[in-house]
Order: structure tokens, then C-alpha cells, then sequence
């Protein structure tokens, strides 16, 4: 049991490390310490930073999914998953900015737009939760449909649109450190993509 502690506790503070600086920003030093943990338990557990980050963001993913679901949940028509989406994103990024002292945005986009070609294996587990979060946006687009969504292709770029508007908006409140970005703008801006 104590070594899952560990192991959870390196998760916890990697992925906090990554929130609130970088990922080039987050040191294993650093991430022991907040983990309360030695180096020699962090290679126990992982073979390099880049490992640790990857295993962070997946453990991430896998509470965020269950977040998805509910949001993006089939009984819900378009425009009540919308709504949903958009409070449950701005109930987070508000106990995130409480926490953290400032607006954290999404740590995919972030990791992967700072890691680019840097680090392939930390982008390549980026690409592969982004596509995972992507077939939300698809399926709401295909729930939408016809006129707005007519077609396959339909579908795909206006699922695409809507998550770049949504990662557009949380970069930007990121870099402005302003909530009211996204509590103003998300969903008005999500709906006029959807066409409702």
C-alpha cells in the first residue's frame, strides 16, 4: 500500500508541478519534494521525467473521463451538454485558480505545445489523450447534425473547431490569468460554432 502512496503522491505532484509552471519548469528534485519522497524512490518508480509526466497526464485523463462522460452524457440534447461542459469547466479552472493562485488552463495543450518536438514520447501521450478528448466534440457534432453538421467531414471540422475554440479560450485565460474569459466567452462562442 505504501509504495501505491508513493507512487501517487509523484503523480499528484508532477502533474501540479505541470500545472502551475512547466513541464521543462518541473524538476524531479522539486516533484520529491512536494511528493515527500527521495529520488531513489522516484527512479523506483520511473525511468526519467518524461516517464513520470506521461504516467501523470494518463492518471489525469482517467479521472477527467469520467468528468467527460457525465458532461457529454447521450441523454443530454447538444445544448444541455454544452451548458454542462462549460460549468463543469469553469467550477475547475475556479478551484484550480483558488489553489494555485491563477487560471492553470488544460495540461494536455500545455505540455504538448511546450514539449512539441522536444520530447516525442510526452507529445505522442498528449496526441493520444487529445484525440480521446476530440471524439466528445465529434459526437456532439454528429448529435447536432444536419443543417449545421451535414456530412462525415461536417462532423469532423466542426468537432475540431469547437475543441481549438475551447483550447484557444483556456491558453489565452492562461497567459491573461482572467477567468472571466472563460466564464464570458466559452459557451457563447461554443454555441455560435454548434449553431444553437
Amino acid at each position: 500500500m505504501k509504495e501505491k502512496d508513493t507512487r501517487s503522491r509523484l503523480l499528484d505532484a508532477a502533474l501540479g508541478q505541470i500545472w502551475k509552471s512547466s513541464y521543462t519548469g518541473a524538476g524531479i528534485a522539486q516533484i520529491c519534494d512536494e511528493a515527500g519522497t527521495t529520488k531513489g524512490s522516484f527512479y523506483h518508480f520511473f525511468d526519467s521525467k518524461s516517464d513520470l509526466a506521461i504516467a501523470a497526464l494518463e492518471e489525469h485523463w482517467v479521472h477527467a473521463r469520467s468528468d467527460f462522460d457525465s458532461v457529454f452524457a447521450p441523454h443530454l440534447s447538444p445544448s444541455e451538454q454544452i451548458s454542462a461542459f462549460c460549468k463543469h469547466t469553469i467550477k475547475s479552472q475556479t478551484s484550480h485558480r483558488q489553489k494555485d493562485g491563477y487560471v492553470v488552463g488544460c495540461p494536455f495543450f500545455a505540455t504538448g505545445m511546450e514539449c512539441g518536438a522536444l520530447d516525442t514520447s510526452v507529445q505522442k501521450a498528449v496526441d493520444r489523450v487529445i484525440e480521446l478528448e476530440l471524439a466528445y466534440f465529434f459526437r456532439l457534432a454528429r448529435e447536432i447534425g444536419a443543417p449545421r453538421f451535414p456530412d462525415d467531414q461536417a462532423v469532423t471540422d466542426g468537432g475540431k473547431a469547437m475543441f481549438a475554440f475551447l483550447q484557444g479560450i483556456l491558453a489565452m485565460a492562461r497567459v491573461k490569468d482572467d477567468m472571466e474569459l472563460i466564464e464570458n466567452a466559452l459557451e457563447p462562442g461554443l454555441r455560435r460554432l454548434a449553431g444553437l
